[in-house]
């Protein structure tokens, strides 16, 4: 017994067997699948070879469709196909897609997924019974699930398959197909009474359009396959006949139609071959045309039941055979030829299994007479047919036919039928068809041993390789076939598996090398004959394509071209030669096969070798991409992609083939010193490794020594010496180019490099370790010496690279432990003749690398390495003459490699250096004549700069590398000497006329390499011990040079590197860079330290700065830009280094006042960038001195002040980057201060360090902060500056005044004010302000008298003139006179003079002020007097305040303003502002027109005025005392008037006055009402201390909302939630005074009371108030209001007590809940608001209350709340659904029962509206379900609810259902006519998902309900109700529908 289990889950297939892991039998998979109990094709092969499952799909994929969607599933795409072996590739579909893909649902294969939630695990057990027709085989049978009793009688399945046939009209697919799916499962349970029903329909239905048949005869189709053993032969009979008639009822083709028809006979005919074939045999006379699927029918059969239809094949083909001169048309032909292909096909599979054919007696020839003629006419008359359909049709069928033709037949035809099928070769598309069948021809033909191919070979050969080499270009792919697929007969016919998309060229390409495969087992001399002569075609494509046959060739026929061999080699060394990447990919891949097979062992192999290196030897591109896989493109093929096939290639032969090892060891070491092939190091050094270490592991087993090569005995290996050079140079350079030129690189480093351009040890894939790994497999061959260095050494060094990466590595350190490992090695040899020979080989691979300077470089340093070790003093100076003359002093590396070989030599031979470089001089190369030096004729000027550039930097390398003892003796005298000499200048009295250079660059060379060796000559003089006592008499006169270098430079560009490389000379000239070399000697003189600083500064200060890359710029001028600011911070840096080597050589105060003197200019620069880059320079040179000052006796600093005054007000710069920079230079003379005073070097100061905390604020540009950093430093230095230091810095910080920088001579100002005020007093009293002129003026301040009259006070008796002078724009200021102490008093002395009328007018007077003069100074004096004012009358100043018009201007602002800093005058003022709010009205209602209906709010004056001065009262933070004594009736009154502002507009003569405002261009200035109060009541919360309360306004959008009209009561809410959490305690007064509101004559003010009521019930706050009692009762009390607004709210805040006091709600529940009930009767609730408010409320109600006052309300709200579940407000559905879950907690106990008939009268509802369309409510009803689970006494469906309906998880709603309706139907199934009835009126819903979730819902009812309890139902008004439902204009409706009727068969 066997089960075969299908998972709706991960919808896939799992089977399993006793015996073993097979997925399953053939046998399962036929019952499963409902397969007849005839003979399968497939008993009869091996197990190994039947097919699984994807075979199954793939071979008919209706078949397993069929049986499956019968059981609710539903087609996905295949993950993979697999093609069975014993069926051909394209036998299906037909190229007339004669066929239908998969049903008609596309032409993708696929396994199968449930059709609808609803399907569940099937598991169907397959027995075996006997057969009752048909040839005896296998059978099988399977049984669906059942759930209940037997079925119902057959007229109620047939009338529900009628309802559901009826409703095949529709137009919508999806219904189509559940309609087909319904089917199918009626069918599945009674099958038969279906097939019958089906039939009848039909029959009766004869006029039924064939779309609609369609369906109809598919689900027949369907129904027989899957229950074909459960079928009688009367049954099948009937269905046989009405197929029969359906097919052939319309003589035209009608292909949906007749295909499904012909599928249901295909079906039936698996078990009932002998009643189809009667059937279709009546039709298929003699004589007659028979119809086309007549014919297709039949071919169909005989694959779906090879043993039953091959006894029939027989009589078939005799009657069929004069029928093929009856056809005359293409389609009948076509299907003819698919007909004879599938009969062919048919029998040979029959043959193939013959041990199982239920005749064992049939044979070959018993058909071949009859595919004899037919395979005649075919190819005789329709193969020439000009339809291409049809010829692609006759092609298929020829080759299969062929197998069946008899020999000599074969033979007969094959002089025809080969240039027939060549012939189409010239129709493109039939190209595939025809090389498959060429192919099968071909095997016939071998297999039969024909003569005849053999004369047909030449034309074949030449049709094939056409084919082939088209085939291959388009491809881009060169597969090779498998062996096994050509093991056999029956395996040759089968093409491998092909990935469906691939081209069908690509698959052409298969075939046709299959062919040659075929043809080189028999004619392997001709064929080599005819594709090796290709090889020299001009054609690319020729040569590709032959290099692809032979590569398939040598593959797969290798022991028939074992002969062959050396003629192949001979002929692919054409190839060799081949330029083009395509031919060399190809010929690596050929290669590839012959390594595997034995070629390269041959006579020839080495070329092949060869040329697969040069291929790994091509260059590398940065940027390369794989080439297309489908493309072979010339253009798409780099050299980057061949060289990776090679290396690949390289590494897979020498590493994997065995017999390569003897032919590539130690051949491959031929290869490695070419340097031309330096790109394939990498693979060759690692090939060679492991090539090395297999040698050694069998020399270990034959137990010989180490692995050493005998170079004397194989000449054509290199020597050892080469060896060891070439590796250990390709170890150091590693293949990146090269960068910018070297001599335009950066500054010259301390240690001058003897290489600049860095070393790549990481490039070419790591070509530096695998090089090493080499070295040391070879040491024993170099010799035997080295190994105790080599062993330890060679490891460090390959672990140091992979320690590191291309980044990280230290370039330079690098090549310095190369060096040092050869050195070393030398040493450990110790061979004077080996040392000798070392170098003779490193400098006879010179040349080698002339076009690598980068290594040529290196080797140059190993050769002046090995130089230096060689003990024959006659070898270096030969050596040195020869380096010297032979040296290409063109390129710049080569000068830099030489030149450190000569430095390298002197290490031990500086004599023979120093005589060789001047020997040199004086050869031939160069000649004396009148003092100059020329070149040979044949040199050009050009030239001879660069061997005067390398003989100078030569000169520079020997003093830097020459033993220290030595160099001092020769560097002026020897030296110098000649690199003046050289230089061709005036140096030392020797002027030497030439002619200037033709090209700049020429005389930059020369000059680079002349500073790049005075740099190493001062180096080595401070290096030396003696320098001490050395006296460099030339040192003025180089520094002399350098500076003309700089003055040469133009000054407004940055080109060159000369410039920086010239000061860092300078450095080096006056003290050396790094520490400890000791300085030169003589110092300079004070003239020459001031000419060279002012002519560094001058030269570099004035350049402009480079400019940063823009963005969508190209590379290359990113990286010059780039390149330009490296040059602009190295030259910074240079000129940072020569200011800080002059400080150093005199750490004095003058040293550094000097250094100031010039550079203090730049600092006041007017141009930004001289500013910013003099900072720089300052702060640098500050900190270098602080760092090296070393006091040794408590010395004054007597220029602080001065420096100070210098930097401290750049602290204010207008570029962030100076006022960084200047604190750095006040932090750093501070401590310079804190040094000479005599506090270590170490020491902190607390208030210094503060200075750098304030460079973070000093990065914000604001006046503010700018203004306090200020004061900040100023006290910082008023703390530390010496007294006798006073004066000057306030002296020279006067002086700064003129700063052009405004912010700087500000900030110079306030410094001084700030020092006068620390250090001594201030003029002008206490305060000090920022100075408002630029430039800032000399202050002469004098105090006018005050001139009093008859009408008040003169305005001089509030401010002070102050006389301006010194600036070009002479004016005056106003500013504040700070008054005497008796002032004040005089001041309200002279006010009180006048009386109150006059009191106006002097506010008049002050607000003119205000508004003519803008100046602080002013405005303060204005306040002051209009607070001196209101002092004496309060009253007259606040009315006279009030009547300035809105909105207010500034002026009257500031005096409003002035009236709040002393808190006894703000209280007053503010007692009578809310005065003036209260006692008028807030608005009045105006008609909007004159003769308009509508009115409109207009806000009064008064209590506008008076709320904008309460605004500016309270906005002064004096006010807050004021404001906290009056804060209750402050909110109150600020808080009704925004209720009664919102919606009221200004008054009209405030619209006025803002539309002329706009309309004189001024800036609008507008007045909200409302928004005027929300301001006012935002500025008293913040003064009385509650900006809690505001932010949390502010952040939940309150503010906004309070001025809303539809949203002021959620910002009420709002505030007060924030005044409960925040200012709790000040809650009661408020209370107090806003409960009198709640019957005010404003339906506003009641709202807004009542808002802020209901949201303090909310917090626990106003329990601890005492307030919960007070405000219920107000809130009860509201509900009779006649505002539904003002109710809604007072049911809120009955609600909110739950949370806010739950005490209290089990305290009042019965009056709570009474209020809460009586909210849902609410008649005048036209929208539902109140009840929807009472819902909330009424559920949080009872989350508070006690069970017993709950409970003899429970049902009556249960009941009430019903209706609401079906609202159309999303709102209402969601609170009773939510509020019906609450219940449930109170149903326990004696209303249990009653309340879960009230849970089951809304089951249905919660249930299908988990499918509405609003997620609230989907929310609402899971936790409804949830909550009523425990009531239900189901535990199964609780545990589902509580599981399955979590709130954040989404829900397989189907699945879900389904086991609900399993579990309901199980527990309570007397309900179900009750839930069906429920169910039923929903099918009326508004929501097409709900429509669909009720039918859904009744299909699992019934689905699951046993037969007892479903006759409970009205079947046939449940069957009208979905009727009428199918008829839904929802498509998923009605999908859904049709689903359900098909699941009615249960208890119909």
């Amino acid at each position: 017994m066997t089960h075969l289990l299908w998972d709706p889950g991960p919808f896939e297939v799992q089977a399993g067997e006793e015996e073993g892991p097979q997925p399953c039998s053939p046998v399962a998979v036929d019952a499963v699948l409902g397969r007849t109990n005839e003979p399968e094709p497939t008993s009869g092969l091996p197990l190994g070879n039947r097919p699984g499952l994807g075979d199954v799909c793939w071979r008919d994929p209706a078949l397993p469709a069929a049986a499956l969607l019968g059981l609710g599933f539903r087609a996905l795409p295949l993950r993979r196909a697999l093609e069975p072996r014993w069926v051909s590739s394209d036998s299906w579909p037909s190229p007339l897609e004669r066929r239908s893909v998969f049903l008609g649902l596309g032409p993708e294969l696929g396994l199968l997924e449930p059709q609808s939630e609803s399907s569940r695990i099937v598991s169907l057990e397959v027995e075996t019974r006997d057969k009752d027709d048909g040839v005896a085989g296998e059978k099988g049978g399977g049984a669906l699930p059942s759930n209940g009793d037997a079925l119902a009688a057959p007229s109620s399945s047939s009338g529900l398959a009628t309802t559901l046939m009826d409703a095949t009209t529709d137009k919508d697919p999806l219904v189509h197909e559940q309609i087909f799916s319904a089917l199918c499962c009626l069918g599945g349970a009674e099958p038969e009474e279906i097939l019958n029903a089906c039939e009848e329909y039909l029959r009766q239905h004869d006029k039924l359009a064939y779309p609609h048949r369609i369906i109809i005869l598919r689900a027949m189709e369907a129904v027989v396959r899957s229950s074909l053993p459960r079928l009688d032969k009367s049954t099948a009979k009937i269905v046989i006949l009405l197929a029969s008639t359906e097919m052939t009822k319309s003589k035209d083709l009608v292909w949906e139609w007749q295909q499904a028809a012909s599928g249901v006979l295909v079906a039936v005919g698996r078990r009932f071959i002998n009643k189809v074939m009667e059937e279709v045999l009546t039709k298929f006379q003699p004589g007659v045309l028979p119809h086309y699927f007549i014919v297709q029918t039949l071919a169909d059969l005989s694959l779906a039941n090879v043993f039953g239809m091959v006894p029939f094949l027989g009589s078939i083909l005799g009657t069929m055979l004069p029928m093929l001169g009856l056809a005359r048309q293409d389609p009948m032909k076509s299907v003819f030829c698919y007909a004879l292909q599938s009969f062919s096909e048919s029998v040979q599979e029959y043959m193939a299994n013959l041990d199982q054919a239920p005749d064992p007696t049939v044979r070959r020839d018993t058909f071949s007479g009859e595919i004899s003629s037919a395979f005649e006419v075919l190819f005789s008359s329709w193969l020439p047919s000009r339809e291409a359909k049809l010829r692609l049709a006759v092609v298929e069928a020829l080759g299969p036919m062929s197998h069946l033709l008899p020999s000599e037949k074969l033979e007969e035809h094959l002089a025809r039928l080969l240039p027939g099928l060549l012939v189409l070769y010239k129709k493109p598309p039939e190209a595939y068809h025809v090389s498959k069948s060429l192919c099968q021809i071909l095997e016939a033909s071998v297999d039969a041993g024909s003569r005849t191919l053999d004369l047909q070979l030449d034309a074949l050969l030449q049709a094939l390789h056409l084919q082939g080499r088209e085939a291959v270009w388009v491809s881009g792919r060169l597969p090779s076939l498998p062996s096994d697929c050509l093991s056999s007969s029956w395996r040759r016919s089968v093409p491998p598996p092909l990935d469906s998309a691939m081209s069908v060229r690509l698959k052409n390409h298969n075939e046709v090398l299959r062919c040659f495969t075929v043809l080189a087992a028999s004619f392997p001399d001709r064929l080599l004959a005819f594709l090796l002569p290709k090889l020299e075609s001009g054609n690319e494509r020729v040569r590709v394509g032959t290099l692809t046959i032979l590569r398939q060739i040598i593959n797969s026929a290798s022991s028939h071209m074992e002969m062959k061999k050396p003629f192949v080699l001979m002929a692919l060394k054409l190839p060799l030669q081949d330029n083009s990447n395509v031919v060399k990919r190809a010929m690596v891949q050929v290669i590839s096969a012959m390594a595997h097979h034995g070629y390269l062992e041959q006579p020839g192999g080495e070329a092949m070798v060869e040329f697969l290196i040069r291929q790994c030897a091509l260059p590398v591109e940065q940027s390369s991409q794989p080439p297309r896989r489908h493309s072979l493109e010339g253009e798409d093929l780099t050299d980057s992609h061949v060289r990776d096939i090679g290396v690949n290639t390289l590494l897979l032969i020498s590493t994997t083939v065995d017999r390569m090892h003897e032919v590539l060891w130690p051949r491959l070491l031929v290869f490695v010193v070419p340097v031309h092939l330096s790109n394939a190091l990498t693979p060759l050094c690692k090939s060679l490794v492991h090539l090395a270490a297999k040698r050694q592991e069998e020399a270990e087993e034959e137990q010989e020594g180490p692995c050493q090569l005998h170079f004397e005995a194989n000449g054509t290996l290199p020597s050892p010496f080469a060896l060891l050079g070439r590796l250990l140079v390709s170890v150091q350079r590693l293949g990146c180019p090269s960068g910018p030129p070297l001599s335009w690189r950066g500054p010259v480093p301390a240690c001058p490099p003897a290489v600049v351009v860095a070393s790549q040890p990481y490039a070419g894939g790591g070509r530096g370790a695998a090089a090493l790994r080499l070295l040391s497999v070879l040491q024993p061959s170099i010799h035997r010496a080295l190994e105790p260095l080599w062993s330890p050494r060679i490891p460090a060094l390959v672990e140091h690279l992979e320690a590191h990466t291309r980044a990280s590595l230290a370039q330079e350190a690098w090549e310095e432990q190369l060096l040092q490992f050869l050195q070393q090695s030398l040493v450990a040899v110790s061979e004077a003749s080996w040392t000798s020979q070392l170098t003779l080989e490193l400098c006879r691979q010179l040349s080698s690398y002339n076009g690598a300077p980068e290594e040529k470089n290196f080797l140059y340093k190993c050769i002046g390495t090995t130089l230096a070790t060689c003990t024959n003093k006659d070898l270096v100076r030969k050596q040195l003459q020869e380096l010297l003359e032979t040296a290409r002093y063109q390129e710049e590396a080569e000068r830099e490699g030489l030149a450190s070989c000569m430095g390298l030599c002197a290490v031990h031979h500086l004599d023979e250096t120093l005589a060789r470089l001047e020997e040199f001089v004086k050869s031939d190369v160069f000649r004396k004549s009148a003092g100059l030096f020329s070149i040979f004729k044949d040199r050009s000027d050009h030239e001879v700069e660069k061997v005067k550039s390398a003989l100078v930097l030569c000169y520079g390398h020997v003093a830097r590398c020459a033993p220290r003892e030595l160099v001092l003796a020769r560097i002026e005298a020897d030296i110098l000497r000649n690199i003046f000499l050289y230089f061709h200048t005036k140096v030392l009295g020797i002027k030497v006329e030439t002619k200037p250079s033709p090209l700049r660059t020429q005389d930059l060379v020369l000059k680079l390499c002349l500073i790049q060796s005075v740099c190493m000559i001062c180096q080595a003089i401070g290096a030396s011990p003696e320098s001490g006592d050395f006296s460099f008499s030339r040192k003025a006169e180089l520094v002399l040079q350098m500076l003309d270098f700089v003055r040469a430079e133009p000054v407004d560009a940055l080109r060159t590197p000369l410039r920086q490389r010239a000061m860092t000379a300078c450095v080096h000239l006056v003290y050396p860079l790094p520490l400890p070399l000791l300085a030169l000697e003589p110092p300079l003189s004070d003239a020459s330290k001031a000419e060279l600083l002012e002519t560094c500064l001058n030269s570099v200060l004035c350049l402009p700065p480079p400019e940063a890359p823009k963005e969508r710029e190209g590379p290359g001028l990113d990286a010059a830009q780039k390149e330009g600011q490296r040059l602009w911070s190295d030259t910074l840096r240079a000129l940072e280094d020569l200011l800080k080597s002059l400080l150093q050589r005199h750490m004095t105060p003058c040293s550094l006042q000097t250094t100031f003197e010039h550079l203090s200019p730049w600092t006041r620069s007017a141009k930004e960038h001289e500013r910013e880059a003099a900072m720089e320079l300052s702060a640098a040179v500050l900190a270098f001195y602080r760092e090296k000052l070393v006091v040794s006796a408590v010395v004054p600093f007597h220029n602080l002040g001065l420096l100070m005054a210098l930097f401290a007000p750049r602290c204010t710069d207008s570029l962030a980057s100076v006022r960084l920079r200047a604190v750095d230079c006040v932090y750093s003379l501070l401590y310079i201060q804190l040094s000479y005073e005599g506090f270590a070097q170490d020491h902190t100061d607390e208030s210094v360090e503060r200075l750098r905390a304030l460079k973070r604020t000093l990065k914000d540009p604001d006046v503010t902060v700018l203004f306090q950093a200020c004061c900040s430093i100023a006290t910082v230095i008023a703390k530390h500056l010496p007294p006798d230091q006073l004066l000057c810095l306030l002296l020279s910080m006067l002086e700064g005044l003129a700063d052009p920088d405004r912010n700087c001579s500000r900030a110079a100002t306030v410094m001084v004010n700030s020092l006068l005020k620390e250090r001594g007093g201030h003029p002008a009293g206490e305060g000090h302000e920022w100075a408002v002129r630029d430039p800032p003026p000399n202050v002469e301040q004098f105090q006018s008298k005050p001139a009093v009259g008859s009408g008040g006070c003169h305005r001089g008796a509030l401010v002070a003139l102050v006389r301006v002078s010194g600036g070009p724009g002479e004016g005056q200021v106003l500013v504040e006179s700070p008054p005497p102490p008796c002032q004040p008093r005089a001041w309200a002395a002279l006010l009180s003079v006048g009386s109150s009328p006059q009191v106006p007018e002097i506010l008049a007077m002050v607000h003119s002020k205000l508004q003519a003069v803008e100046e602080e100074q002013v405005q303060r004096a204005a306040q002051q007097m209009v607070h001196t004012l209101a002092s004496q009358h309060r009253a007259v100043v606040v009315s006279s305040l009030l009547s300035h018009p809105l909105p207010l201007d500034s002026g009257t602002c500031t005096m409003w303003r002035a009236l709040a800093p002393e808190p006894t005058l703000a209280s007053q003022v503010l007692e009578l502002l809310l005065e003036k709010v209260n006692r008028d009205v807030p608005y009045k209602e105006n008609k909007a027109f004159l003769r308009g209906s509508t009115l409109e709010r207009v806000a009064t004056i008064l209590p506008l005025a008076a709320t904008c001065a309460l605004h500016e009262v309270m906005s002064v933070p004096e006010s807050g005392p004021a404001v906290l004594g009056l804060h209750a009736q402050l909110f109150v009154t600020l808080l009704l008037r925004v209720s009664c502002s919102v919606g009221v507009q200004p008054p009209k003569n405030v619209q006025a006055r803002e539309r002329k405002s706009a309309g004189r261009g001024q800036l609008p200035r507008t007045l909200d009402p409302c928004r005027s109060a929300v301001e006012t009541l935002k500025a008293m919360l913040v003064r009385a201390g509650s900006e809690e309360v505001v932010h949390a306004v502010a952040e939940a959008g309150g503010w906004e909302q309070l001025s809303s009209v539809e949203r002021h009561h959620e910002g009420v809410a709002l505030l007060a939630s924030a005044m409960a959490k925040h200012a709790g305690p000040r809650l009661p007064p408020i209370v107090k005074n806003l409960a009198p509101m709640l019957s005010s004559l404003y339906d506003s003010q009641r709202l807004t009371t009542t808002a802020f009521f209901a949201e303090l019930l909310l917090s626990n706050m106003v329990n601890d108030l005492v307030l919960v009692e007070p405000i219920m009762d107000s809130m009860l009390a509201q509900q009779r209001d006649p505002c539904t607004a003002v109710r809604r709210l007072a049911l809120r805040g009955l609600g909110n007590m739950a949370v806010g006091s739950p005490e209290k709600v089990r305290q009042h529940g019965a009056q709570l809940l009474a209020a809460t009930v009586s909210g849902l009767d609410d008649k005048d609730d036209p929208h539902g608001l109140v009840a929807l408010e009472a819902l909330g409320s009424l559920c949080r109600v009872l989350a508070c209350a006690d069970g017993r006052e709950v409970r003899p309300v429970l049902l009556h709200v249960a009941i009430r709340i019903r209706p609401f579940f079906d609202s159309e407000k999303p709102e209402l559905r969601t609170a009773s659904i939510t509020l019906f879950g609450s219940l449930t907690r109170f149903s326990a106990g004696s209303g249990e029962d009653s309340f879960f008939e009230q849970i089951l009268n809304g089951l249905v509802t919660l249930l299908l509206h988990l499918q509405d369309p609003k997620p609230e409510v989907v929310k609402a009803c899971k936790f409804a379900l949830r909550m009523c689970g425990p009531s239900m006494g189901c535990a199964v469906l609780c545990d589902m609810f509580q599981n399955h309906l979590h709130e954040d998880r989404s829900l397989h709603y189907g699945e879900f259902l389904n086991d609900v309706c399993k579990h309901l139907m199980q527990n309570y199934p007397d309900t179900l006519s009750r839930l069906v009835a429920a169910n039923l009126f929903y099918f009326k819903s508004a929501w097409a998902d709900i429509r669909a979730a009720a039918a859904m819902f009744v299909g699992f009812l019934v689905l699951h309900a046993d037969r007892a309890h479903s006759q409970q139902l009205d079947l046939d008004n449940l069957i009208a109700a979905l009727a009428v439902l199918l008829k839904d204009p929802v498509t998923a409706v009605r999908a859904k529908v049709a689903e359900t009727l098909g699941r009615l068969v249960r208890i119909v």
